[in-house]
């Protein structure tokens, strides 16, 4: 991970109280973080001592999501995922020894169990008083072209490098008549911007079948395209998932999912993939692989995301999904006859959605940051994925009545505290 020239430019403001580091006159972003120290439960904290030799941390504060909506018979209804919670980050000046502000995280929206009705709202994180936000809105279960109420983010302008995004929708349509069932959830607002949307995105014609669609990830969608049937599609990523009438794979950091394949090869991008938000350029070599950077330190890589996104898959027995890389979403999966199970995130990634006709489908887990699958089945059990931190639950929605549904509960809030000694 490298920042841009202009981010070492002498920076001065949110001093938060506290003095210039021994013998240094002004202050600069650094190089490189090497450390982070993750709060992703919900609850309240107020235990992080300053480090010796830090004088500053960028604090990165995520919304908790919200759940999908559950429902249990096709009337001109459909549930809806539930929507991605918001994002703010700003750099504070410290002191070693020094107690932080009380850092809340939000709780995730309660999944829907057995009963139809829609999801609940997530709750807001912050950190003090200078970092706010929200949570998604919970899914809803109704034929309504209404987008839903993702979260949003607010900063001090005391603060350096303050930035804010908002989260993403949960799958919905702007068209009455394609009624989407078991929707994806958003994903959550990030540095890379506004969290993707589970699909479908929000604008969509005609009126081809929309079921089990992949939930939001950092950036990317669920998959969908307009006018288009779209059966178990694949999580966004930083990239758009991919449409299949029968399962398609997830989005990745390098390109949209496309078909059955994931998006990117599955070692990283082809080449350097360059992302500038909230005032700082962040290169992600290709494959790139350093000190801190690895599989062990997923909160590290969330600087430098580059994996694939996974492959989707169909048959007429237990059908899987592909895992997504990190930055990728998990493949969407269809079945027949038999359980169909949708693909992980990976971090920053969105799950696979998933559809079944005559038994069991589970929505794929979102990664940190990305919306849970949506489920759908015809005459058996939906089961929405959950949404990883940050990110809405998946919405369930079964086509005849008489059996349960279980929505995807939404991710818990998050805050991340980054930091490098020496400065």
């Amino acid at each position: 991970m490298t920042f841009g020239a202009q981010n070492r430019s002498a920076l001065n403001k949110g001093t938060y109280g506290s003095p210039l580091p021994p013998n240094v006159q002004t202050r600069f972003a650094p190089a490189a973080y090497t450390n982070c120290r993750p709060y992703v439960i919900a609850g309240t904290y107020n235990d992080f001592v300053v480090p010796a030799n830090v004088y500053q941390i960028m604090v990165c504060v995520f919304g908790a999501g919200g759940s999908g909506g559950a429902s249990t018979q096709y009337s001109g209804q459909y549930a809806r995922g539930g929507d991605g919670g918001g994002y703010a980050q700003g750099i504070i000046d410290v002191v070693p020894g020094q107690t932080l502000p009380t850092i809340t995280i939000g709780a995730g929206g309660a999944a829907r169990i057995s009963t139809t009705g829609a999801g609940n709202s997530g709750g807001t994180s912050s950190f003090g008083t200078l970092l706010s936000a929200t949570g998604g809105g919970g899914g809803s279960i109704s034929n309504s072209t209404s987008p839903g109420s993702p979260g949003t983010g607010t900063a001090s302008s005391t603060l350096r490098q303050a930035y804010t995004a908002t989260g993403g929708y949960g799958g919905y349509s702007s068209n009455d008549g394609t009624a989407p069932r078991g929707t994806g959830g958003g994903g959550a607002g990030s540095i890379y911007g506004n969290g993707g949307n589970g699909g479908p995105a929000g604008s969509t014609t005609g009126t081809g079948s929309i079921e089990g669609t992949g939930g939001g990830g950092f950036g990317g969608s669920g998959g969908f395209v307009a006018g288009l049937s779209a059966t178990a599609t694949g999580g966004g990523g930083l990239k758009n998932g991919g449409i299949g009438v029968y399962g398609a794979g997830g989005g990745g950091s390098a390109g949209d999912g496309s078909g059955r394949s994931g998006g990117g090869p599955s070692g990283g991008s082809a080449a350097n993939n360059v992302v500038t938000s909230g005032g700082q350029t962040i290169t992600a070599q290709a494959g790139f692989s350093a000190s801190g950077l690895s599989v062990a330190s997923p909160y590290l890589l969330y600087w430098a995301l580059c994996g694939g996104g996974g492959g989707g898959n169909s048959s007429g027995i237990v059908s899987s999904g592909g895992s997504g890389g990190f930055g990728g979403g998990g493949g969407g999966a269809y079945s027949s006859g038999d359980n169909a199970f949708g693909g992980s995130g990976g971090f920053g990634g969105g799950g696979g959605g998933v559809s079944t006709s005559n038994s069991v489908g589970y929505g794929g887990p979102g990664g940190f940051g990305g919306g849970g699958g949506g489920g759908q089945s015809s005459s058996s059990y939906p089961v929405g994925g959950p949404g990883g931190n940050g990110g809405g639950g998946g919405g369930a929605h079964r086509n005849s009545s008489g059996a349960p549904t279980a929505s995807g509960k939404g991710g818990d809030g998050a805050v991340l505290l980054y930091y490098t000694e020496g400065y």
